[in-house]
């Protein structure tokens, strides 16, 4: 599959960091240079949680929003939660074109009701479909069955609403076990199917048994809002039914997701025992045609189905498998959108698997009047693989428009810096798109509004994005993978373009380098020049020149190659830097020694004392008086460029009143040199006896150890790492030798 060029190989250094977020930025512009923009946005909740589960645009051109709120009247919220505050009730809202609220009606009994599907009505006004385990009790006139214990269950509750929101006609549907209504749409006859999913018996409304634990409910109602026949469908253990629609031969395209095996009226197993999409094919009259089970190693959860133009199906969920069973491509992070044409007999066309490398589900896919597709779904994927545009949050909408097989021409996000989940798309008159989604977001990325209640935590509210018409905006025809000049062509002699820009300074001094930086279209592989010659390894589009030469990037693309205008580096020599001392380093209190730098011409100098500035000592030489590590950092003055010395290290090794000679070559060896916990002292001569004393770098006596013989060994295992004195004396003169303890 063609796709947007996504940056790779970043080096992991701050400089970089912030270098290549730039790069990424100015490219995630140039891949979505056709996105459509938003055109307005509305936040919609009150003080508690508020799910939005389906948008549509109404016959008079406003739009329904709808789903399940916990808020009583607050924010935006003109009504109280019907009899109990705790549960949820049908909250359903008539927008302008604008996006501004006309009216809106909360709509429930004294329990838990879940709106899930709109279908607008040709007088204006709609239909809703949702669940419902309330009594008959505030609006609700025919209460939910119940089962053997006497206890609440879940039926589908219709609920038909004028254009000014009043409700005309509604009936509960469901047997004595839990009845979930999913999707819901107008039929050509004037009535309406319906799927969901059921563990009822055959009780109630239902007429059929099921064969596992939960299957697929179909139920079509005549243009009467009577049932007209239902099917129960379903294998020996779970199976969902998501999706439903009519097809252009009158029958049905339905699909879900199913871990059943061989039975019932399934006719394929699971693969791997998990759960895989279940399509299946539907006559007029609720009749079985076909059946296909498409899966891979793992679970697989479908999100839409629906009829193509060309008479075909077109299926998106999101999958967690990996290349196997009827999957070709391996997942790119936990959760990937997996999409997929169907021919007439249910049979795979083309496949595309889309993600980053994290988590992307919640699918849905619609075709365009292009013959194209719209794919929108909830993302936790920042840059990587598919994903060319970064995350806002903890979870964005991505939407993306697929061509007629499945390649991504452009793709966009919409959140904020917490949770934004997908739930519903639709394509408005006037060639736009309007979402909605559940978001937890202030205002932060592309949200403009805060929750509703973001003091003390925001809860989740309604949020409905408009964006403008997927218009195209003829330009010159670039390898991009997309259709700049509006023909209906990708990259047909498309123009390729490389240009290379440096993020600082080409003028540098040795050790330091230069980020160089390609910016270019489509996608490409790199090849770094210098004084054009190819550099060995330098193929990404980032590279640090740390050499004089002449650079240049060709970029290669299916479209052809261009090599860049070139960009010269400078790496200008540091000074040599060298200390001496005149003198010996190691002496009494109330000595000195002069240390030295060495010499030339436009030098600027800077000593240092246990690397840190002394101030004013900015001349060749210095007379250091107290103990230390010193070294001086020179500088050429024309370049600027600088050089750290060695290191000439101090010892002040007497105590205060001691005034013998200190000799420097010492007449005794000290071995092993490090020592990690015993040394040995060996002496060129020894008297009838000679005293060795063990002092730190300041002087400070440690240890006394009388010496009777040439070769003594001392135990320094106590002794902290670090540098420590051994002095002789010895015939009024002492010797000093320096070792080091690890």
């Amino acid at each position: 599959m063609k796709n947007i060029s996504s940056l790779k190989n970043i080096p992991n250094t701050l400089k970089l960091f912030f270098f290549l977020l730039i790069v990424f930025v100015l490219n995630v512009f140039q891949a979505n240079a056709q996105a459509p923009a938003i055109q307005w946005q509305n936040t919609i909740g009150g003080s508690d949680n508020d799910f939005i589960n389906s948008v549509v645009q109404s016959a008079d051109g406003n739009y329904y929003v709808g789903g399940e709120s916990n808020s009583q009247a607050s924010g935006d919220k003109s009504e109280n939660n019907i009899l109990l505050s705790t549960t949820s009730d049908y909250w359903i809202i008539k927008l302008s074109p604008a996006g501004d609220i006309i009216w809106q009606n909360t709509i429930g009994g004294d329990y838990y009701d879940r709106l899930t599907a709109i279908c607008p009505t040709p007088d204006g006004g709609c239909m809703l479909g949702g669940s419902s385990a309330s009594f008959a009790s505030g609006d609700k006139t025919e209460s939910c069955k119940l089962n053997g214990g006497g206890g609440r269950t879940y039926d589908y509750w219709l609920v038909k609403l004028s254009a000014d929101g009043e409700i005309e006609w509604q009936d509960v549907i469901g047997g004595k076990g839990d009845d979930f209504l999913s999707d819901m749409h107008a039929t050509t006859d004037g009535g309406y199917i319906i799927a969901g999913n059921s563990n009822s018996g055959n009780s109630g409304d239902k007429t059929e048994v099921n064969v596992g634990l939960e299957g697929y409910w179909i139920v079509k109602l005549n243009a009467d809002l009577t049932i007209e026949w239902q099917n129960t469908i379903d294998g020996i253990y779970h199976d969902y039914a998501k999706s439903i629609y009519e097809t252009s031969d009158g029958g049905y395209i339905v699909g879900g997701e199913s871990n059943s095996s061989l039975s019932g009226e399934k006719l394929e197993p699971s693969f791997n025992d998990s759960y895989d999409y279940w399509i299946i094919k539907l006559s007029p009259d609720g009749d079985i045609e076909w059946q296909n089970t498409i899966g891979g190693n793992s679970d697989d959860y479908l999100g839409s189905v629906s009829e193509t133009s060309d008479g075909q199906y077109i299926v998106a969920g999101y999958s967690n498998s990996n290349a196997s069973g009827d999957k070709t491509e391996n997942k790119k992070g936990d959760e990937d959108f997996w999409i997929m044409k169907l021919d007439e007999d249910g049979d795979i066309v083309w496949q595309n698997t889309i993600g980053g490398n994290d988590s992307d589900v919640d699918a849905q896919i619609q075709e365009t009047a292009d013959g194209g597709f719209l794919l929108c779904g909830s993302s936790e994927t920042n840059l990587s693989a598919d994903k060319t545009v970064p995350k806002f949050g903890n979870k964005d909408l991505w939407l993306l428009k697929l061509d007629n097989v499945g390649n991504i021409l452009w793709q966009d996000v919409y959140g904020g810096s917490d949770f934004d989940w997908f739930r519903s798309m639709i394509q408005t008159n006037d060639g736009g798109i309007l979402l909605g989604g559940t978001s937890r977001s202030n205002i932060s990325g592309n949200k403009t509004e805060a929750a509703i209640n973001s003091i003390g935590g925001a809860p989740d509210d309604f949020w409905i994005i408009k964006l403008e018409g997927d218009t195209c905006l003829p330009t010159t025809e670039v390898c991009n993978g997309r259709d700049d000049d509006c023909d209906g062509f990708i990259d047909e002699d498309a123009l390729v373009t490389s240009a290379i820009v440096a993020t600082d300074v080409t003028t540098l001094c040795t050790g330091g380098y230069v980020p160089l930086s390609v910016t270019y279209n489509g996608n490409c592989t790199f090849q770094w020049k210098r004084n054009g010659n190819n550099i060995s390894g330098a193929n990404s589009p980032v590279y640090l020149a740390n050499k004089s030469g002449i650079y240049a990037c060709k970029v290669i693309t299916d479209c052809g190659a261009a090599i860049s205008e070139s960009i010269v580096v400078d790496v200008k020599k540091n000074p040599n830097a060298s200390v001496s001392a005149s003198g010996p380093l190691v002496f009494c209190p109330g000595g000195s020694v002069i240390l030295s730098a060495n010499a030339g011409g436009g030098l600027l100098y800077q000593w240092l004392k246990n690397d840190v500035i002394i101030v004013g000592a900015t001349s060749i030489d210095y007379t250091a008086t107290t103990a230390g590590v010193y070294r001086c950092l020179v500088t050429k003055a024309p370049t600027g460029c600088s050089k750290l010395s060695n290191t000439a290290t101090v010892t002040v090794a007497c105590r205060e009143g001691e005034t013998e000679n200190i000799i420097q070559n010492p007449m005794f060896s000290i071995y092993p040199n490090p020592s990690s916990n015993k040394i040995t002292v060996e002496l060129e001569s020894l008297n009838e006896s000679e005293l060795l004393i063990i002092m730190d770098i300041t002087g400070k006596h440690l240890m006394e150890v009388t010496i009777i013989q040439a070769v003594t060994t001392i135990d320094i295992s106590n002794f902290p790492s670090g540098m420590y004195l051994i002095k002789l004396a010895n015939n009024n003169m002492q010797y000093i030798e320096k070792f080091v303890k690890l």
